[in-house]
């Protein structure tokens, strides 16, 4: 599985690896039947601070920010934005992790 073999490359960062990056295409919508199974798998392989740069305007609701935060996924600000949410970090309150600032 390409997740598996991503994950293992990655690990040979150590303590250098900073958050996994999750950067969806734009024509990506929002589909929780299709994310959550995806999320789980990610989340039983990778328990490290995961970040996600969603660029379709579907992943900025309720029902997103609540499946995210639930993953414990951080929404990251897209540069450039392809929809005006993108252009802000979201779900939930701030904590900083090695340098890095998460949004959970």
């Amino acid at each position: 599985m390409a997740l598996a073999k991503l994950l293992t490359q990655a690990s040979g960062l150590g303590a250098t690896l900073g958050p996994l990056l999750l950067k969806l295409p734009p024509k990506l919508m929002f589909d929780a039947s299709v994310a959550a199974p995806f999320l789980t798998v990610l989340r039983g392989a990778n328990a490290g601070d995961v970040v996600c740069e969603p660029r379709h305007s579907s992943w900025f609701d309720a029902g997103a920010d609540a499946l995210l935060a639930d993953f414990r996924i951080a929404r990251v600000a897209a540069d450039p934005a392809v929809v005006a949410p993108a252009a802000l970090p979201g779900a939930g309150a701030a904590s900083n992790t090695g340098g890095y600032t998460v949004h959970r």
